[in-house]
């Protein structure tokens, strides 16, 4: 009975602990970006253009994992059945030796919050990749070499014009020299 009760004690102070760790690490974990589970991908395209292998996963969290080498297709499709998923995504993250995000690649994603080159891998982002993306606070390519004009915009007027209003762009976004 003294080892039953034992047992019993371990495990009530086992789960005791667990109520105080696992509300703490939701909220650690909540700000992070990490790898999903197979279980979870809701669709997945091919979108490397010609000459290139890349794979996009969408995941029901609202992530889309791009993975492979070259460069992302310009102009990409992003429907599921027939249903345009573009709403549904909120990040992008880029695995692998990714070199180029072609023009439009993204454009009009409008939940869209954080695009982030995990390998430092992509140099080019093509015209309006990101335009019409106006939630679009972090985009991380350490390595971008070339940014063209309007990688990012969130004004038609500017688009079609190009002179009423050049918005602010995430800094990685902004053509280095």
């Amino acid at each position: 009975m003294c080892k039953r009760n034992k047992v019993c004690i371990y495990m009530f102070i086992v789960v005791m602990v667990l109520q105080i760790i696992i509300p703490a690490l939701s909220v650690i974990l909540e700000t992070s970006y990490t790898l999903i589970s197979e279980a979870d991908v809701i669709t997945e395209w091919d979108i490397g253009a010609s000459g290139s292998n890349i794979t996009a996963k969408l995941y029901d969290s609202g992530t889309l994992y791009i993975e492979g080498e070259g460069a992302i297709k310009d102009d990409t499709e992003w429907k599921f059945r027939t249903t345009d998923v573009r709403d549904w995504i909120t990040t992008v993250q880029i695995k692998g030796n990714i070199t180029t995000i072609g023009k439009m690649a993204f454009f009009g994603f409008r939940n869209l919050e954080a695009c982030i080159d995990f390998d430092k891998s992509v140099k080019v982002v093509k015209n309006q990749a990101f335009g019409k993306c106006p939630k679009l606070e972090r985009a991380d390519f350490p390595n971008l070499k070339i940014a063209e004009k309007y990688a990012k915009t969130t004004n038609t007027a500017c688009v079609i014009l190009g002179l009423i209003h050049q918005p602010k762009m995430p800094a990685s976004l902004v053509k280095k020299d």
